[in-house]
């Protein structure tokens, strides 16, 4: 039984060498650990050449998603049967990924560790349903909760039967239409190992509800247009995929009217770009695109 780790990082050397190290003091013993690079230009690539215990896919910045598609992919070719995917900014402890092989995982399933703040490690920096503090959680497994792509382990079987995570996401959404996926198509068996632990940082919060700033908050293309896909995931008939859609158009739309006065013209013609091309299941456009587009915008203000 072969394992190897997945990660997936971007202009964070600091973060990816304490993750790194992490992995290579895991009481059980990987057998290889994946960095894909996605084009940082921090010196990232430099050092990773340098360690030879790893092994690195260097491409451009495809996001969270065409990362981890690409690091999957290479597992799943190397012929791994389990693969341990993680941003670079987790932290395992020591005996992460050993008490998730303890708790005898099937072939074809999916476990996480519990993934706690690295600040004060208690809070959940991902919802858990059903759990608001980490001092309710009185069990060793949390079946049908997943944390996707944050200490989060596939069997091989899993992308045998659903593929792999959409590239073409990019950033925001991915992991969850690949969840639903996984449960909704595959029918497979997920679930959160509660003694396995993977600190992560708190999130920064929903940027849509300040007042943000519609060039340097790029994402906020790829949040509208994916979840469109996410829904699609979650919903088997197209109606109600659609319908979600819809509301959360209105939704998303309506915040930006009451809540971001600034620049609110180009706010809305990104929500009206990223919403037609999800509509005309345009998956398109890159980062780029996405950036010399908001930068025309700008221009013509």
């Amino acid at each position: 039984m072969k394992s190897a780790a997945v990660i997936v990082t971007y202009n964070r050397m600091s973060l990816l060498k304490d993750l790194i190290t992490a992995l290579r003091w895991q009481t059980y013993a990987l057998d290889n650990i994946i960095v894909v690079n996605n084009g940082s230009t921090d010196g990232t690539a430099e050092w990773l050449l340098l360690q030879e215990d790893v092994m690195t896919i260097n491409q451009e910045n495809l996001g969270g998603a065409g990362g981890f598609c690409t690091g999957m992919q290479r597992a799943y070719q190397l012929g791994y049967d389990w693969i341990w995917c993680m941003d670079d900014d987790c932290m395992p402890v020591p005996d992460a990924l050993q008490q998730l092989f303890a708790h005898q995982p099937s072939p074809g399933s999916v476990i996480n560790s519990l993934v706690l703040s690295i600040t004060d490690k208690k809070t959940f920096p991902f919802v858990i349903p059903g759990y608001k503090a980490y001092s309710q959680i009185k069990t060793n497994y949390i079946p049908g909760a997943l944390i996707p792509f944050n200490g989060t382990l596939f069997h091989r079987d899993v992308f045998t039967k659903v593929g792999f995570p959409n590239h073409r996401m990019i950033i925001w959404g991915d992991e969850t239409e690949f969840f639903y996926r996984v449960v909704k198509k595959g029918r497979l068996p997920v679930g959160i190992v509660t003694n396995s632990i993977v600190y992560h940082p708190l999130n920064s919060g929903r940027f849509y509800l300040a007042n943000w700033d519609v060039v340097k908050e790029w994402r906020a293309y790829f949040f509208v247009r994916n979840k469109f896909f996410v829904y699609r995931s979650r919903y088997q008939l197209k109606f109600s995929a659609l319908l979600h859609y819809l509301c959360f158009g209105a939704v998303f739309l309506l915040l930006i009217l009451m809540r971001n006065k600034a620049d609110l013209s180009n706010k809305v013609r990104v929500f009206f770009k990223a919403f037609g091309h999800a509509l005309n299941n345009d998956l398109t456009w890159s980062i780029a695109d996405v950036k010399n587009y908001l930068a025309s915008l700008s221009r013509k203000a």
